[in-house]
Order: C-alpha cells, then structure tokens, then sequence
C-alpha cells in the first residue's frame, strides 16, 4: 500500500506509486504463500475426495506381510490373507550363532497367523475417525506404501524350549579361575573364562519380528557375556597359603586304621577367601561330603550286654558302645587343624549306648541266680529226681526286647530242658514187656506174664518244668503215658498151631563133648519158640549172648587169621550147626531170608539129604554181628520146634498151613579150586595131653548159586537167589598139649 502524506499547508493528497524494495520483497512472499495455501487446499480436496472415495476400502499402497491389500473392503481382504498367509508363512525359523545355524519348525513353535485381525489393522489406516491422521495415513500410502504387521499367535513356551536346547551349543558357563597342580605338582593358577549366554528376551523379540514378516531371513541369537565369580586375580593372593594347605595330604585315623585324603582331592575343595584380606580355606561343606565316603568305614557296632552261663554260674557280660563316624564334626577338626599347620587328625565319632546296658544284664542275671539257687524236683506217679543246678542253668536264655521292660527278659529253652530230661528218661520210663509163650509139648505155654510200661512224654515233661520254674515252684509232675504190652497171657488161647510146614535135619555124631553141649544147649534156647505174624525170627536174639557167663563152652570154629582161613578154638563153637538146621527148615518151608551169612568153608555135612544141599548153610558170630533171620509172612503164629538127641539136630516149623507151593532149583556151582589134602597137626592146649582130633577135613572151594521160589497159588511170592563162596580148607590134626 502507497504511503499517504498530509500537508499541512495544502488539501490535496498523493499517492507514491513507485515501489520500494522491502514492498517487492513482501509481495514475493505474500506471493508464495497464496501458491502454498492453493496446493494445500488442492491437495485437502483430493485427500477428501480419495478419503471419500476409499471410505470402505482400504487405502491403496497398504500391504501385510508383502501381501497388497490395498483398494479391497476388509472382509474381501481377510478371505485373501486366509488363503495367502499358510501359502506365504515360512515353515521354519532358522537361527544363527557363530557361523552355525539350526532350523526350528514353526510347527513346532505352534505359530498361528490371524488373517482376520491382520485385515482389521490394515483397514484401521486412515479410518481413524480424525480427519489429520487419516490424511496423514493416506498420504504415507500414497507416497511410500504402508506395511501392515501380520497378526499371529506363537508359543512362547515352545519358543523358550528350543532356545533352551540349542543353549549348549551356543552357551557356555563361566570357568571361575582355580588353583591346580602343575605337571611338576606345584600348585598354580588356572585362569578359567567368561561365558555366554542366550539373552531370551532379545532373541524371543527377533523371531517374534521375523514371524510377523514372514521373512525366510536368519534371526541371530542375542548373546551375552557372563562373568567369572573368581577371577585369577582374587586367587593370587592367596596362592602361598593355598600351597601350605593341600601341599601334602591330611591323614585320618581312627585307631589302628588311617586314611589319608590326597592332595588332588584337596585342591577340589580350595575356596578364595571371603575378602581380598582374607586367606584361602577349603569349603566345609565339600570337605564334610568327600568324608561322609568314609561312612562306612570308620564306626564300631555296640554290644548289647548280655548273660553267660558257664556251667556254675550266671556272669554279666559287659555291653560295648557304638561308635558312629560325624563327618561334619571330623572336617571342622582337620579345618582347624591346617590351620594350625597339622596334617594329622583322629575321626571324631559318637557315641550310642547299646539297646541292653549292663543294667539290664545284671537284673536279668539276678532273676536268673534265683531260679538255680534251690533245688528243683520232678516227680512222677513211682518216683522224684532231683533236676541239677547245672541242668537249670543250661536250659535259661534271654531274649532281647530293647522297646519294652525287662528289656533283657529271662527264658526258659524247651529244647535244652527236653535234653536233660532224656537224661533220666532211663530212670523213669519202664518198657513193656509181652507175655513170653513157648510151644512146648504140643500146647503153648505162657512162661511169663506182660508187664505195662511207662513212657515220658518229653515235650509235656520240658513245657510243665519250664512253667514252674517260672512261677517259682521247687517242684512239678512230669507227664508219663503208660505203654500197653502188645502180647498178654490171655492170647495164648488164640495162638493156633496145627501144621508142620517145613523141617531140616543134620547130625553132629562124633563131635567133641563141648561142641555137642553147645549144640544142644542152642537147640534148647530155640526150641518152643513162637514168631508172631509179620514178626522177623533173630536166632542170636533167641539164644542169647555167646559167651561164657550165658552158658556156652569153648569149642572150634572158622576163623580168618592172619589173612588165613583156619578153625581155631571158639566159645560156642557149634552152635553154627543149630543155625545150619534152622535156616534148612525155613528155607523148605518157604519163608523169606532177611540175613544169612555163609561159612568160609563149606562142611560137607551141611548138604546131606534130606534137607540138606550144597551151599545150604549159616554162620552166626555175635561179635562179628552175624546173624540168621527170617521173617514170618504166613499171617498167624509160628512155632520153632527143635531137639538133639546126641546124633540128630532136627528142627521144624509149626504153625498154620498157608498152601505155599515151595520150587528149589538144584545149586548151581563155579569156579572150583582143589583143596590139598596133605595132613597138617597143630599143637594146642585147647586139647589135653595125648589127645587129638581132625580139626577140619580138606574140601575143594568153591561158587555156589541156589535159587528159590515161593508160589502162593499161581502168585509168585518169593524169589530168592543165593551166591556163596567157599576157599578150600585143609586135613588139621589137633594136638593136645593141656
């Protein structure tokens, strides 16, 4: 605007039309800005008209995850990314650390991408509401493109899991710096190193990123560095000290024993000190637990006290302590021994009484004094015995009851007292005896009456004594059960004798006066006797002892001496011949053969008809325990009938007929070796003055088999086979030098 100038002196006004320079410059400006306001407003009118024109559509240029969606409504643009997204999504994360790479699944990580939220956001620009943002928004659209991030879930969990098994592969811990022994063994400094770890939360924040792009690009694990706890530094101060404490090795005893822990197994437990000041110590704690190995080793079992009985009396044995190993207590000792500068220590333990003290030994010991100090008798319905101290004593025990009172209580062992008893069971029982009947005349004969027995039941007897002493009694019935004979008197009537049913016969004509008095004396003790049913027949048990004090008188008999079979003088000689006889009449009458020995050479005499056959004869010798015996199996009573009469030994077997059918085969005989029949004399004071007798006559040896069968019908029964063996024997003339 022209300035305008008043004058005073004049009316008239004028205008200035020639510009000035500060006007050019105004209009210039003033110039621009009506060119600027005129974009503006160009520009606003086109926003408005596009603003209108994308009101329901999503602004051009706007693209989630390289996928355009621009121009398309958010519902035709979440049908697309629904479609797009699983096609477009990488399958796998790939992470990288250090020029290695490893390829997580996103399946794994259980990704799942939100097409609809996705389009939600990508539709949000410039729909704000506000007129300058949405502008704003639209304009970046146009100028560069907007990118949208795509929505997605992602486990973090799992995403945390595959961190963690990747992290020994990329992390390493820290390596505190140590003291160690140098190949020379001096103690030195091992610096140790930082370590590396896995910053989770930067790497999580990565592959969230590189999932919400969609990008195939490697994610780089975010490290960090982890710092030592002990550095070389803190343990060089130290390192004279350290020295003097696992220089050497530290010795553990505990009484004769020792242990010592080595000085590599120290240098495991060196600490730095608590402060820069302070001096390196070994950890207690790992000290204590390297001890507690030692557990084991270093502790004495308790003993409970106890009582012993020697046969006199009743003594205390002492308990012992326990000993217990204290690994704690121990380290504490060799901490504060290394640091007086010892290497030496003894194993601290501690001590526990054991379950029974002497105590309870002593009252049990007291209690078990009374029980012996007076006397103690059994009795029974004929009788009392005194039961000894020693007996008592030796039946007390005592049982351990270490949670109760008495804790050492008194017993009384059955068994022990069941022993003693049997002691004096000879004192106390009383056999039956059967009636003893003989077939005498034709008639049986009871020549002595049965007598009840008694026996001891000893478990009765053990379990009434133990009681009573207990209670304290000085006394007590022991229990006895009478024993019934099997045979009496009066079954003498019922035994039925009728038929003969075998017999054999030998002579003894001829024989010296003793061996025809011992003969005749056996046939005597023999005869009459009567075998029950299912009974075996003993002939040594029926004649009783061979001996001298029973009756018998030297004779001769068959004898090995000096590796020689010979016959020498013998108390009951011939009694060999009665047994002979007997066994004929069994053997005829069919009945089974329990024990029977052979003689050691065969008497001719033996097999003379008609009983007798080669190899059909017995020996019996009561102290070699040779014996004849048969059993009687006919089912009721047999009678042994026998008689001498100074020529014939004849013996017969008497009872009921059992029909047994009775098949010898003629014997069978082998291997013969021939006798020398050159006479030999001998010399014997058996045999008077001037007198002699042929001894043993000279007969071949010899094998000989017999066999028997027994028929009961058409049943076999029996069947016996026999083999014998007789040496030859010699022409002996005895001489009498008596």
């Amino acid at each position: 605007m022209a300035g305008r100038v008043l004058d005073d002196h004049t009316s008239t006004f004028w205008i200035n039309t020639r510009p000035t320079p500060h006007l050019a410059i105004t209009r210039a400006v003033l110039g621009a800005m009506a060119a600027l306001a005129a974009v503006v407003v160009l520009l606003a009118t086109v926003l408005l008209v596009q603003g209108w024109r994308y009101r329901d559509r999503i602004d051009p240029g706007v693209q989630a995850g390289g996928i355009a969606l621009g121009g398309l409504s958010q519902e035709r643009a979440s049908a697309l990314l629904a479609v797009r997204l699983p096609d477009d999504a990488p399958q796998q994360l790939v992470l990288t650390s250090s020029g290695k790479s490893w390829a997580v699944p996103s399946a794994r990580l259980n990704v799942r991408y939100d097409a609809e939220r996705t389009a939600a956001q990508a539709f949000a620009l410039g729909h704000a509401g506000n007129l300058w943002s949405d502008s704003a928004d639209l304009l970046s659209a146009w100028l560069g493109g907007s990118r949208v991030p795509v929505a997605f879930s992602v486990d973090q969990q799992a995403s945390l899991d595959a961190l963690r098994a990747l992290a020994p592969e990329v992390a390493r811990r820290p390596v505190d710096a140590s003291y160690v022994f140098d190949s020379s063994g001096k103690l030195t400094i091992d610096p140790g190193s930082t370590g590396i770890g896995i910053d989770t939360a930067a790497t999580y924040g990565a592959m969230e990123r590189s999932v919400a792009a969609l990008s195939t690009a490697p994610v780089a694990i975010e490290t960090v560095t982890l710092p030592q706890k002990v550095e070389a530094g803190d343990l060089k101060r130290g390192l004279d000290a350290a020295t003097a404490l696992v220089g050497q090795p530290v010795s553990i005893s505990f009484g004769s024993d020792r242990w010592e822990i080595a000085p590599a197994a120290l240098r495991t437990m060196l600490e730095p000190g608590a402060t820069s000041q302070a001096a390196p110590t070994l950890s207690r704690e790992r000290l204590t637990a390297y001890l507690g190995q030692l557990d084991g080793a270093i502790k004495r079992a308790g003993v409970d006290a106890g009582v012993n009985w020697d046969g006199k009396a009743f003594a205390v044995v002492p308990g012992q302590d326990a000993q217990a190993f204290d690994p704690a207590a121990t380290a504490g000792a060799i901490l504060s021994a290394l640091g007086q500068g010892q290497h030496r220590v003894e194993a601290v333990t501690q001590s526990h009484p054991p379950a029974i003290t002497d105590a309870d030994a002593r009252a049990a010991a007291e209690q078990a004094r009374q029980l012996v100090a007076k006397p103690f008798t059994v009795t029974w319905d004929s009788g009392s015995l005194p039961l000894p101290a020693d007996v008592i004593g030796q039946s007390i025990g005592f049982q351990a009851h270490p949670n109760q009172s008495p804790k050492l209580a008194l017993t009384i062992d059955p068994v022990e007292l069941t022993q003693a008893l049997g002691g004096i069971k000879d004192k106390i029982e009383k056999p039956a005896k059967d009636a003893q009947f003989r077939y005498l005349d034709g008639a049986v004969k009871v020549v002595a009456p049965e007598q009840a027995g008694v026996t001891l039941d000893l478990e009765k007897s053990a379990a009434a004594v133990r009681d009573a002493l207990l209670k304290g009694s000085e006394s007590v019935a022991i229990v006895t059960q009478p024993v019934e004979p099997k045979y009496t008197a009066a079954m003498a009537s019922s035994i039925a004798i009728k038929d003969k049913l075998g017999s054999g016969q030998t002579s003894y004509a001829g024989s010296i006066a003793n061996r025809a008095y011992n003969v005749e004396l056996a046939v005597s003790r023999v005869n009459g006797a009567l075998v029950p049913p299912g009974a075996t027949f003993s002939f040594t048990g029926t004649i009783g002892a061979v001996d001298l004090n029973n009756g018998y008188k030297l004779g001769y008999g068959i004898a090995t001496t000096n590796g020689n079979v010979t016959t020498v003088p013998s108390v009951g000689g011939g009694i060999c011949q009665v047994a002979t006889t007997l066994f004929h009449a069994a053997w005829w009458a069919g009945m089974p053969i329990v024990d029977r020995s052979w003689h050691l050479y065969w008497i001719p005499n033996y097999g003379v008809s008609p009983s007798g056959v080669t190899g059909l004869d017995a020996t019996v010798d009561t102290d070699a325990g040779l014996d004849f015996k048969f059993k009687n199996t006919t089912g009721n009573w047999l009678a042994v009938v026998a008689s001498a009469d100074g020529s014939w030994v004849r013996f017969s077997l008497w009872g009921i007929d059992p029909h047994w059918k009775v098949q010898s085969d003629d014997p069978v005989i082998t291997d013969v070796v021939k006798a020398d029949t050159t006479m030999k004399y001998e010399k014997g004071d058996s045999l008077p003055k001037g007198q002699s007798i042929l001894l043993e006559h000279a007969e071949d040896g010899f094998d000989v088999t017999l066999h028997r069968q027994v028929f009961s019908g058409d049943k076999r029964i029996d069947d016996l086979t026999l083999k014998s063996h007789y040496v030859p024997s010699e022409n002996i003339t005895l001489v009498g030098t008596g």
